[in-house]
């Protein structure tokens, strides 16, 4: 196998394998003969060359088989020495022939390649509960140098430790070895327990959450050289300014000396001004004030800021009293504080020549006439140190979000908050465009559950009784805590998934400690916890969850029964055949011919909390932080039953009772399958089949046993909703065209039939519902393009947009108001005409009656319903559909309760006239009989 080099115009170097099949040595030789007089470079057009030539791997038969071997300057690496055999020895962890062929035509190797050291740094964390065990590691350590081989290929070079942490009261604190020391961020977020000293401190007050150790002490020398180019041609500035963009630093010279940063700081031009940049963004100058302005970015991270030479400056994030500041400190103790994320350094001076090009305010308060008064003056004041050129813009950016825990922030902005008293680690938001923060990231935990996660790593058998004891209690004894402290949850999770690995045989006394545990995180109040738990796409908590507990009932000994709030357990034997109520779930086991079976029963009440409703067709790229999409638009209706039998059984029939009723669509029964999505887990209906669903009873058998539960639909299926869209168009079609035709009718009879007060009153009335409804449609259209829905815009973001829906949303309920008032003006003018003969109300009387209640008294409800829920975000649905809001604030009700309240007095109406009709008619009969019996 022979190694071709070819190089393109374009200074691509590609590397080619060609095999070639030599019958005898001659031809073989041949060809070597001719490759190593053959010259190179070869050009093969203008573009390409081949630029080496050389023999890898020679493979030939022998009487023990084929033999590969390597020619000089290569070499099979380990692996494939010790997977084909190696037919000479192994040394340096290469060989220089194997006996076979091997897979995928592989070549051998340069040496130069495989005998190339890398070094790679471990961190290693041990729990240790005898502190002796720490002095006789750092005895060992200490003896001298250290080395270990691992195999052939690998070794081990150096131990250290770093880092050592203790118990200290109801805290840890965490102790730097010599020359190691914590950084900065770290003394400031744990608290430093000793002094800090040159950004740095030896020990801190806690456990880093993110598995941080102290960093080796080193000094770091910073050399500032200046290099002084004369260029006559801009163009050329520009092109060296564009090359020292592209690169990517640090760029090391060698294994000490790195170049951080190559920035062209000042151009000199004919117009004798210079202009000074930052190498990574514009130095800014507040235009009023002596202040240099730095916008802080990213939370935790820190910039060096200009003037790199003796002073930097770096930006930190600070907890103060639930607020987050930045503040910049620098060498001479100078300190800078900040508002709203900018941080603004105090009486610091300027290189000469340096001119402003931009500068960001954030403000909670925007006074144009002062700002435009300030962009005016600004010219003139910067005349001193450098001519403004152009003109002096404004562009204004709003907070999207604000409260109290997160700050403020725009669309897509992630801030952190720290966690409640007793927690540790932190909490992360990203702003909506609704105007709240989405919590993302939660890794709050309560230290004493973390105290006994930390336990749960060395958990062995004998101690499991004690540990699910002390569990049990903690979990009981944080529980308003923990059911809002999603990292808490899943750190519970993890220690019960510990337990059911490490245990051997499970008695009644520790399922019980268990079951209580579990209960407290499966609640109905921990729904929000596990909304943020499921929408990991990387781990499962729930179905982490449920592997424990199928895996605890297969240790179970003994027959009990348990029971808590949320579960119920019952392990019991049987023959032949098995039926039990389990309150909302019946099972039913016929005729299995089996004796002495042990069955084990768990039922979960509150699961659908927990699960989520995500079926085997689930598309995965549903996963983001502004949606926590994890279903197909199912939900779980019925409780969560666990089976397990110590025998096979071919056919279960379950029984459900629905959680909601008035579900009655696509029914699917389902167990929970761990396998699918690489093992992230959901509901598959493989073996189980769907019977009946009668009197919110739903029956289904499965052929196999585990997890079971149902799913249903939470909205019309997709056929029928499409079938449902088209009619809606349609309707709303023939309603657009129905109301003009009427519109226009009116407008040709309009003098006709308006000669009296009555029925230019009635007309009136008509005319306006018409209008009214008419809108409405075109409203309608409007909202119902602007929001998205699954069925026309599958796996897209669904939250509608504020501004737009809101308008569509005010104009609806405006305008159906106006339907049902003016249906109330033609009601109230009919029990007038009727009630009242021979009163008279002048025409303009009316109408002033009629507009002012028609369109009115709808303006004042719609704008009192914006008035009191538009600040809460409350005045829209969030997502799919512009309508108003339901689910947090029932702004509904200031449509629904005025149209049904009209409905009920034009019923009155109705029959008041009536009634007075009937009246009149016995009345005018009686009347008649009076003057005919005279005559007679």
């Amino acid at each position: 196998m022979a190694t071709i080099v070819v190089g393109s115009g374009s200074h691509w170097t590609y590397l080619v394998d060609a095999m070639v099949n030599a019958s005898d040595i001659e031809t073989f030789e041949q060809i070597l003969y001719s490759l190593n007089t053959t010259s190179v470079p070869i050009h093969l057009d203008n573009n390409t060359n081949i630029s080496d030539i050389n023999i890898t791997t020679v493979c030939s038969s022998t009487s023990n088989g084929i033999q590969c071997r390597c020619e000089e300057q290569f070499a099979w690496p380990y692996s494939t020495c010790v997977t084909y055999g190696a037919c000479d020895h192994i040394s340096s962890g290469i060989c220089k022939c194997i006996n076979a062929v091997p897979a995928e035509l592989q070549s051998c190797q340069p040496l130069s390649a495989l005998l190339a050291q890398v070094e790679y740094e471990v961190d290693v964390e041990l729990i240790l509960k005898d502190a002796g065990v720490v002095d006789y590691l750092r005895r060992l350590l200490s003896n001298g140098s250290f080395f270990l081989a691992l195999g052939p290929t690998v070794n081990v070079t150096n131990i250290s430790i770093t880092t050592v942490c203790y118990p200290n009261g109801s805290n840890f604190q965490c102790q730097c070895e010599d020359n190691y020391v914590w950084s900065y961020r770290n003394c400031i977020t744990y608290g430093a327990c000793d002094k800090i000293t040159d950004d740095t401190c030896s020990c801190i007050s806690r456990i880093p959450s993110n598995e941080q150790y102290c960093q080796p002490k080193t000094v770091v020398y910073e050399y500032l050289i200046s290099i002084e180019l004369n260029v006559s041609d801009a163009a050329v500035i520009n092109q060296l300014r564009t090359i020292l963009s592209n690169i990517s630093y640090p760029i090391s010279i060698n294994s000490h000396i790195q170049i951080y940063d190559i920035h062209i700081s000042t151009d000199k031009y004919n117009s004798y001004h210079n202009y000074c940049r930052h190498p990574h963004r514009n130095y800014r100058r507040h235009p009023h004030r002596n202040y240099h302005h730095f916008p802080c970015h990213d939370d935790y991270h820190v910039y060096y800021h200009y003037p790199p030479k003796r002073d930097y400056f770096r930006c930190y994030y600070y907890p103060h009293h639930n607020h987050y500041h930045y503040y910049f400190q620098n060498h001479c103790n100078q300190y800078l504080i900040n508002n709203h994320n900018n941080c603004y350094l105090a009486n610091a001076s300027t290189r000469e020549g340096s001119v402003i090009t931009d500068f960001v305010v954030q403000t909670t308060q925007v006074s144009v006439d002062e700002i435009t008064e300030a962009n005016n003056k600004l010219p003139e004041a910067m005349k001193p140190i450098a001519p403004v050129i152009g003109s002096v813009s404004t562009f204004y950016k709003s907070v999207k979000c604000n409260d109290t825990q997160y700050g403020t922030g725009r669309k897509g902005d992630r801030s952190s908050s720290e966690c409640k008293k007793g927690q540790e680690g932190s909490k992360t938001a990203v702003c909506q465009e609704t105007g709240e923060w989405k919590l993302v990231r939660d890794t709050c935990i309560t230290t004493k559950i973390k105290e006994l996660l930390i336990e749960s790593q060395s958990l062995g058998v004998k101690e499991v009784p004690h540990f699910v004891v002390d569990l049990s209690q903690a979990v009981q004894q944080d529980k308003a805590e923990i059911k809002h402290s999603s990292a808490t949850i899943s750190a519970v999770i993890t220690m019960i998934n510990t337990i059911a690995n490490v245990s051997t045989a499970v008695n009644v006394t520790v399922m019980q400690d268990i079951l209580e545990t579990v209960d407290v995180i499966i609640g109905n109040d921990t729904r929000e916890s596990w909304v943020v738990l499921n929408a990991n796409k990387t781990h499962n908590s729930s179905s982490a969850l449920l592997g424990s507990m199928e895996t605890l009932s297969n240790e179970l000994v003994g027959e009990f029964d348990i029971k808590t709030q949320w579960i119920v357990l019952n392990r019991t034997s049987f023959s032949n055949s098995f039926r039990a109520d389990l309150n909302s779930v019946t099972i039913n086991i016929p005729n299995t011919n089996i004796t002495n079976a042990i069955i084990t029963t768990i039922t979960f009440f509150t699961l659908n909390n927990v699960m989520p409703a995500r079926n085997s067709t689930f598309n995965t790229s549903l996963f983001n932080i502004t949606t926590d999409v994890t279903d197909n638009g199912n939900t779980i209706n019925a409780a969560v039953v666990l089976v397990k039998i110590n025998a096979t059984i071919q056919n279960v029939t379950l029984s459900y009772e629905k959680l909601n009723n008035s579900l009655t669509w696509s029914p699917q029964c389902v167990f929970w399958n761990f396998t699918l999505f690489d093992q992230l887990g959901a509901w598959d209906d493989t073996g189980c089949k769907f019977v009946s669903d009668i009197n919110n009873n739903v029956t289904c058998t499965c052929n196999h046993i585990t997890s079971f539960s149902l799913l249903m639909a939470t909205d019309v299926p997709p056929p029928l909703r499409e079938a449902l869209d088209i009619i809606t168009y349609i309707g709303v079609g023939i309603s657009l065209g129905s109301l003009v035709i009427c519109l226009i009718i009116e407008g040709c009879v309009w003098k006709a039939l308006t000669k009296n007060t009555t029925a230019f009153m009635h007309h009136v009335s008509i005319i306006n519902t018409a209008l009214s409804l008419l809108i409405t449609d075109i409203c309608f259209i409007i909202g119902a393009a602007i929001a998205k829905n699954p069925l026309e815009n599958p796996g897209e973001d669904y939250n509608v947009p504020l501004g737009p829906c809101s308008a569509a949303t005010f104009f609806m309920h405006l305008f159906y108001l106006a339907l049902f008032f003016w249906m109330l003006v033609s009601g109230l003018l009919l029990l007038y005409r009727t009630v009242m003969v021979f009163s008279h109300m002048s025409k303009a009387t009316m109408l002033a009656i009629s507009f002012s209640l028609g369109y009115g008294c709808p303006l004042i409800i719609a704008v009192i319903t914006v008035a009191a829920t538009a600040p809460g975000k409350g005045y829209i649905r969030k997502t799919k559909a512009c309508w108003l809001n339901w689910a947090e604030t029932m702004a509904l009700l200031a449509l629904v309760i005025p149209a049904l309240t009209i409905v009920f007095i034009n019923i009155l109406i109705v029959i008041v006239v009536i009634y007075k009709i009937l009246r009149r008619g016995v009345g005018d009969t009686f009347n008649s009989l009076q003057v005919f019996a005279p005559v007679i």
